[in-house]
């Protein structure tokens, strides 16, 4: 099946937002053996859009449109479908009526926005959106199917993930196989290189690295007969023996997540002090569900006052060595752990950037502490001169840390 995405919104091609929702479509879609064939981007403009329908549905069986779905001027996408299939738009009771009752509720006023969210396409099988206000769009024709979701992005992945996905499943021909490796603190070309010949006989296109900022993931689609073919499950234990620790898990799930269930699984408890990462550190600690079983406190200690009167850094050793040390950096996770009585412990400090680095202490330079028990560690870090990577970066670096210590008390 050649499918499509037409993504829509001047904030797109203006880079005032970046274009999340046609990764994570791209990437959802591939994971279920739906490989997207092209992605199409336009601005707020109904010419534009009939213009880029028009060309997408005569050479793809679906296309997903994403954006111009909402009450306000720039929500156009509802009128230029409807000119594109030569439909009118018709008011439709049940849309309004299910906006209302959502709005009212939150004491919000209806107005005349509200009712034209309800215009729709007359010839469009019209689909409830449990998640949101604007309703979903659907079209067959051709023998071709079309879907217009709105743009914000956790309406729009609700949707595919209860609408879209089930649909392609029932009509997919060829089942594939997708198995996940994710990894942290090896780069993707060493990653690579320890694996090649383990992979070579793979197909063209069933391996992906894919870099993020917490690490690499590893990812082989193959349909079953293929998967079989090339005995997939070995070829996978394989390449998690190969690379041993550096992987942390072979599920969707986040390396704060994976942390997170070691310290469950061992009853510990967890506490941090930041510098640098200014409680990006603890905030992803806490976006996990149940983090509050293992998670005391999270503490930003960002001027050496701070570090004194908070944690008890001695004076003396911010003056001799500097925030951003070793030794301050042993000292601050010592510091937190007694004062929180936390069972484990995790401390950063760095120069973010993209000023205030020497030669000797270079933008992008992080300490960071971490403890079990009374054994305390500090592993040095030279990130890069961005600012929000490098602090993305030493979090992430950090739970690393932590996990890796957290397995070698096994």
């Amino acid at each position: 099946m050649k499918i499509a995405l037409l993504t829509i919104g001047d904030e797109l091609l203006s880079g005032v937002t970046v274009n999340t929702n046609a990764a994570w479509l791209g990437n959802q879609l591939m994971e279920h053996g739906f490989p997207v064939d092209e992605c199409v981007t336009v601005g707020d403009e109904t010419s534009r859009i009939r213009r880029s329908l028009k060309y997408l549905w005569e050479s793809h069986e679906l296309v997903i449109v994403t954006g111009g779905l909402g009450p306000t001027r720039d929500d156009v996408t509802p009128r230029a479908v409807a000119e594109f299939f030569h439909s009118k738009l018709v008011f439709h009771e049940p849309t309004f009526d299910s906006l209302k009752q959502r709005l009212t509720s939150r004491g919000i006023e209806i107005t005349e926005q509200h009712k034209q969210q309800s215009m729709v396409p007359e010839k469009a099988e019209i689909l409830a959106n449990d998640s949101g206000t604007a309703p979903v769009l659907h079209f067959r024709q051709d023998g071709r199917e079309l879907f217009c979701l709105p743009g914000v992005p956790y309406e729009m992945k609700h949707l595919v993930q209860s609408l879209i996905l089930p649909m392609l499943e029932q009509k997919q021909a060829v089942k594939y196989v997708t198995r996940l490796i994710r990894t942290a603190g090896v780069p993707e070309s060493t990653l690579f290189h320890q694996v090649e010949d383990i992979i070579h006989h793979l197909p063209d296109g069933t391996v992906a690295f894919l870099p993020h900022i917490y690490g690499v993931d590893i990812r082989l689609i193959l349909d079953e007969s293929a998967a079989q073919k090339y005995q997939l499950p070995a070829v996978v234990k394989d390449i998690r023996e190969r690379l041993g620790s550096v992987v942390y898990t072979d599920r969707e799930e986040t390396l704060p997540a994976v942390v997170g269930n070691l310290l469950r699984e061992r009853e510990l408890t967890l506490a941090t002090v930041e510098s640098c990462t200014g409680g990006l550190l603890a905030d992803e600690i806490t976006n996990i569900p149940g983090s509050s079983d293992y998670f005391l406190e999270g503490v930003v200690t960002y001027s050496n006052p701070s570090k004194i009167q908070r944690l008890g850094v001695p004076e003396e050793l911010l003056r001799e060595h500097g925030a951003v040390s070793e030794q301050v950096a042993r000292a601050m996770t010592e510091g937190i752990r007694r004062s929180s009585g936390a069972d484990t412990a995790l401390a950063t400090t760095g120069i973010a950037g993209p000023t205030g680095g020497t030669s000797t202490k270079p933008v992008g330079l992080v300490f960071i502490g971490y403890a079990i028990g009374e054994t305390v560690n500090v592993r040095r870090f030279e990130f890069g001169g961005d600012r929000e990577l490098n602090k993305a970066r030493a979090v992430y670096a950090a739970l690393n840390l932590l996990r890796l210590e957290l397995k070698n008390t096994d």
